[in-house]
């Protein structure tokens, strides 16, 4: 009790950050993005990726206990000395030679810490011990939060603050504390003090400076994104939306909004600035998913759908234009078969290949498939489409982004892709009457050619 009672602001303030904290994410979870707490486990919004036996395999105790153990070692304990390490190891190039000793590595991390936390509480006073506890309880809690919320069982590819940051600054505490507990022991003063220093400088420049000066680059890119979008394409669309019926108009996925961040959409900042116009936002079935909002609704048809006023708006609006109209990274599927394609399009010279000249009706020739051949060396490679639209648009309007997480079939030394895309993703493509001159262009880099192309 005597601990309770001599450190009683500090546990207050702990408790209290807690609660608000808790209340924090209940709100989130059930007001401002209802039904998506461990959405990749829930029964009704499971991640099609995610298998039921994945799912049931993720929540049986031996895969949770060494899951735990790894986020430990690689997301805690190792970037406290070597930040980047993982990272690195993770990387398609090295993965395969590193898994062969990650686990021994992971073993090694942990048996270090065993013994380090057997040292600290056998040379810790009661209060020390008391405190030692308190961290190490609550570094496994916030562990145990991240592996439910998220819980594969693949390699954390980087530290981030999104998933180790409250295990690991509980970790940098206890740090902390084993480097006053070295100093109260006699033997040893000068290399005991130097160990605690090192430890201490450890502890603070990876809680409070790694990763610091991203983030504060990052905070000031989206601060600076959400001020011109208010500025700008808001208030365009408060004037546009004035009149008796609902303006219908595509929702930006965030990819348009801030590609270095993507995540949030259009709703989420037309409900952030609680925008009282009359808009309804509409998505096709191909653009990216809006886990996070339940006001945008998914139609067959986004040309049919979208209001007539929005499209002239498009066609002359340099704001609406800058948005919408912005080469916008695609998804796509790694696909080997063609044999339900017809239609094959002849690759062309220096990379531009040009896949259907004449006129055609966007929504009934837009999925494309094609392979292609790069040299087999790391890197990414970039390839974009442009094509003739109904809103004057030019120059790159899609871009797909090959890079080493993609699947690829090693053939005579070289890396083969097989690649297909549904090109009702762009809004200019989506939205257009008539479509004609669709190219698709391939950089010089990495010696990357086109083996076949077909578009139905």
């Amino acid at each position: 009790m005597s601990f309770f009672k001599e450190n009683k602001v500090p546990l207050v303030l702990l408790a209290a950050i807690s609660l608000i904290f808790t209340g924090f994410l209940i709100f989130t979870f059930t007001v401002v993005q209802p039904g998506t707490f461990l959405s990749t486990l829930s029964a009704e919004n499971m991640d099609p990726s995610v298998s039921p036996n994945e799912k049931a395999e993720n929540w049986k105790p031996i895969p949770l206990a060494s899951n735990f153990l790894s986020f430990f070692a690689n997301g805690v304990s190792l970037p406290m000395i070597a930040p980047n390490i993982v990272k690195l190891l993770a990387h398609p190039a090295l993965y395969d030679k590193a898994k062969s000793f990650w686990p021994a590595m992971e073993i090694i991390i942990i048996v270090l810490n065993i013994a380090l936390f057997w040292f600290a509480f056998r040379h810790s006073s009661g209060k020390e011990k008391i405190l030692l506890v308190l961290l190490i309880l609550l570094m496994s809690v916030t562990i145990s939060e991240v592996i439910i919320a998220r819980p594969n069982h693949n390699i954390i590819p980087d530290f981030d603050f999104r998933y180790a940051g409250a295990p690991f600054y509980f970790y940098s505490l206890i740090m902390v504390v084993f480097a006053s507990i070295l100093t109260k022991i006699k033997s040893e003063g000068v290399s005991k003090t130097i160990i605690s220093i090192v430890i201490v400088i450890f502890a603070a420049q990876q809680a409070f400076s790694f990763q610091a000066v991203r983030m504060k680059e990052e905070s000031a890119l989206r601060e600076k994104s959400v001020v011109l979008l208010d500025r700008n394409l808001l208030s365009e669309l408060d004037v546009l939306s004035k009149g008796d019926f609902p303006l219908v108009m595509p929702n930006l996925s965030g990819s348009h909004i801030f590609e270095p961040m993507p995540g949030f959409a259009l709703a989420d900042y037309l409900l952030f600035f609680d925008n009282k116009s009359p808009i309804k936002l509409i998505r096709n079935s191909y653009m990216p998913p809006d886990l996070k909002t339940r006001s945008v609704a998914t139609v067959k048809s986004l040309r049919l759908e979208t209001s007539s006023k929005f499209k002239e708006a498009l066609k002359k609006s340099p704001i609406i234009k800058s948005y919408y109209a912005s080469p916008s990274l695609m998804t796509y599927e790694a696909s080997n078969s063609s044999s339900r394609y017809a239609n094959p399009a002849v690759p062309g010279a220096n990379g531009k290949n040009v896949i259907r000249q004449g006129e055609f009706d966007p929504e009934k020739i837009n999925i494309i498939w094609f392979s292609l051949y790069t040299d087999d060396i790391p890197g990414n490679l970039e390839l974009f489409f442009s094509f003739k639209n109904d809103f004057g648009v030019e120059g790159p309007m899609g871009r797909i982004r090959v890079d080493d997480y993609t699947p690829l079939v090693s053939r005579d030394g070289r890396r083969l892709y097989y690649i297909e895309t549904n090109l009702l993703q762009l809004y200019t493509f989506s939205l257009s009457e008539k479509i004609s001159d669709l190219t698709l262009h391939i950089p010089k880099t990495k010696n990357a050619s086109l083996e076949k192309v077909y578009f139905r």
